[in-house]
């Protein structure tokens, strides 16, 4: 039987910090497979014949148990088919030693599911598997899901994987690098265009200051003269009456 092996003290109760040693290396194990798509009921091994594996959802009244290995693979398959592809945060661990060297695990986590996050309660009971040192099964485990909410994700946020978060950021530094070196050309265009229209405002201010004509002189000016010269001729006409 393919067991999960741990540390284990030859004591009949581990120590504290040797329980939870186990339980920390037992649950990273653990938690690793059980997001494994299509593949949750081949864990079953980590059970034997008299294991029991009791699942409850938030909305059951009456808890599903399966005792034995192979009903334990039944129903780990039917919750693989439930859950689908899934992701596991978990947020809190207590351990427990208790006699002839087994170990309580209780566990409060978040499973991410599509569209769907699930908080739960797992509690497991390790215990020695026999004729096999420094090897624990799984004796017993109750899996509830205690609430299901629609995850909703803000728009205009992005949806990453962890091992994914060190190239993104470097790929959206290299857009804020490009969009920050596209403004700058689009400034300094700006003002080249202002500096080109302010000469050419100039250099046609100056042609036509060039080009205006001098003022002519009064006496130069026919109708001056026209002026002048109608008093004179009615004079004339005066004296030769």
């Amino acid at each position: 039987m393919n067991n999960y092996p741990t540390a284990m003290s030859e004591q009949q109760s581990l120590a504290p910090e040797t329980a939870f040693t186990v339980a920390s290396t037992f649950l990273a194990y653990y938690y690793s497979e059980f997001v494994k798509l299509n593949e949750l009921a081949r864990m079953s091994d980590l059970y034997d014949e008299r294991s029991y594996m009791t699942l409850v959802d938030f909305r059951d009244e009456v808890p599903v148990v399966a005792h034995g290995r192979n009903a334990v693979a039944n129903l780990l398959a039917k919750l693989d088919s439930t859950l689908g592809q899934r992701k596991v945060e978990i947020i809190t661990v207590d351990t427990v030693a208790l006699p002839h060297n087994c170990v309580q695990v209780i566990c409060q986590g978040v499973m991410y599911l599509r569209e769907y996050r699930r908080v739960f309660l797992h509690v497991f009971m390790l215990e020695p598997t026999a004729y096999r040192t420094k090897t624990y099964h799984i004796a017993s485990d109750y899996l509830r899901f205690v609430d299901s909410e629609k995850e909703v994700i803000p728009e205009g946020a992005v949806v990453i994987a962890a091992d994914q978060v060190a190239a993104y950021l470097e790929e959206s530094r290299r857009h804020i690098e490009e969009e920050q070196r596209r403004q700058l050309l689009e400034f300094q265009q700006r003002i080249r265009l202002q500096q080109q229209q302010l000469m050419q405002q100039q250099q046609q201010k100056a042609a036509a200051t060039m080009s205006i004509p001098a003022p002519t002189s009064r006496q130069n000016r026919p109708v001056a003269s026209a002026s002048r010269d109608q008093p004179h001729t009615q004079e004339q006409q005066q004296q030769q009456q």
